[in-house]
């Protein structure tokens, strides 16, 4: 007797259907690995610049520079960013310092002498109380800047929160005026700033916390003293 052959017919559709599955697969996988790299790419794009600070081993980046309106001045926020990693990608940075550039002539002046500490907040306000006390103890808008439609008053002062170096949850005041470099520390150990605002043209008030405690407090800018200190109930 001779041997019949045997039929192909489902092992070779069976054959078939594993070449298929197996060149899906291999597109499926380059496609992958091409998305991989267009996002690793904008995630490397959208990374802040690096610049190296003077007198410094470590490299900071600048996080923005904005023109301060009504002044000559530029406004460079300096900040240093997590460890170098793919971790590190997208993870934002520390602001420590603020430059102040001038455009006419390239002179710059930083806030703060060294980028050691970390600015918890910064605050930028005209030489203009922002609302004034008539007899009757009403507050009386500006009528006539709201009038007119006036542009803002730019900025004449800056307030900068800084946290204390041995202490994360401490913070010192810094105010200065943007005309001069006469600035300093004016409050130290807060636990927090709630509140800032012009009380007259040379006076800040603001709402500030030590401990546990609330307190109301007004400085005189020129001086750089406190003239009322108010705790504030709760």
């Amino acid at each position: 007797m001779s041997a019949e052959p045997s039929p192909a017919g489902p092992r070779g559709g069976i054959h078939w259907i594993v070449w298929i599955f197996a060149i899906v697969g291999v597109f499926g996988a380059i496609a992958f690995i091409m998305l991989a790299v267009m996002i690793f790419g904008v995630q490397r794009r959208s990374q802040p610049a690096e610049v190296a600070a003077e007198a410094s081993t470590v490299n900071f980046v600048i996080r923005d520079a904005t023109p301060i309106h009504g002044t000559n001045l530029v406004r460079i926020e300096i900040g240093a960013g997590p460890e170098p990693g793919p971790s590190s990608y997208g993870g934002r940075n520390e602001e420590r310092n603020i430059l102040l550039l001038d455009r006419t002539s390239g002179a710059v002046r930083r806030l703060l002498p060294d980028n050691s500490r970390r600015i918890a907040s910064s605050y930028f306000l005209p030489a203009r109380a922002e609302a004034a006390i008539d007899s009757d103890e009403e507050v009386v808008v500006d009528r006539a800047a709201a009038a007119t439609q006036s542009p803002p008053a730019p900025p004449a002062y800056f307030v900068l929160l800084v946290e204390q170096a041995d202490h994360d949850d401490r913070f010192d005041l810094l105010i200065g005026a943007l005309a001069d470099e006469q600035h300093g520390f004016t409050m130290p150990g807060l636990a927090g700033v709630d509140g800032v605002w012009m009380h007259s043209p040379t006076q800040m008030a603001l709402i500030v916390r030590e401990g546990l405690n609330l307190f109301y407090r007004i400085v005189d800018i020129p001086s750089r003293r406190v003239v009322l200190s108010r705790r504030i109930a709760i």
